[in-house]
């Protein structure tokens, strides 16, 4: 079974490079690729760059390299809806929407939602129900922008995401899940909180925490390949 594991940052990947077997780079589209395995997987380890068009243009460029993949996972880390989570806590998405895509003028069509896609799209949370390590399961939202107030966010959680679980928002997850569904490859998206969203101190605290984020979403990720049936 080929999985493909994408973070947009470095710091979202390197803990899974040392505990790769027969890991090998490899340089095409612009784009390097880790290749090797881990519990009887093979992985492709990849990062894609920060936002929703990198994240497109790194999903297409995975599967002109690696056609045959059957899994992809987003692993990294997000913002926190205040109240929901808390700093370091990992979040697996059940399903990711567009914190930031509107086309409603139209009548046709409500927040969110894309032509010829649906609103909410989908993310298999299923793969982590055998993982004994703490972590909550919600939605994520994603936008092009650093989520850093209030306003931000309190439209969206009071109005069209009123009551849908939204647990946190980053940046790349939607576009991931999207491009997924295009190509017909089951996604998943796990993030770990770095900062919670609107609270003092906030882009300190992402730049704190960053590392240990990053490092409990990893955990959670190869916990997960374990006790994946190849």
């Amino acid at each position: 079974m080929k999985i493909a594991v994408i973070g947009a940052m470095r710091e979202e990947i390197e803990f899974l490079l040392p505990h790769m077997e027969n890991l090998r780079e490899e340089k095409k589209l612009k784009t390097t690729f880790y290749v090797g395995s881990f519990s009887g997987k093979e992985l492709v380890v990849v990062q894609s760059g920060v936002g929703k068009v990198a994240s497109g243009i790194l999903f297409s460029a995975l599967m002109h390299a690696h056609p045959d993949t059957q899994l992809a996972i987003n692993t990294g880390v997000a913002g926190g809806v205040p109240g929901k989570v808390e700093i370091g806590e990992v979040v697996v998405a059940d399903r990711v929407a567009y914190a930031d895509v509107d086309i409603t003028a139209g009548g046709k069509y409500v927040y969110g939602e894309l032509p010829g896609y649906p609103r909410f799209l989908p993310s298999g949370s299923e793969l982590f129900r055998k993982v004994s390590l703490p972590h909550k399961i919600g939605t994520i939202l994603t936008g092009d922008k650093f989520f850093s107030e209030p306003e931000d966010i309190e439209p969206l959680l009071e109005g069209p995401y009123r009551n849908e679980n939204v647990l946190a928002f980053d940046m790349e997850s939607a576009a991931f899940a999207q491009s997924a569904l295009f190509y017909g490859v089951p996604f998943v998206s796990v993030r770990a909180i770095s900062d919670i969203i609107g609270i003092k101190g906030q882009l300190q605290d992402f730049e704190d925490n960053l590392e240990r984020a990053a490092l409990n979403s990893n955990r959670m990720l190869l916990e997960a390949l374990i006790h994946l049936e190849k």
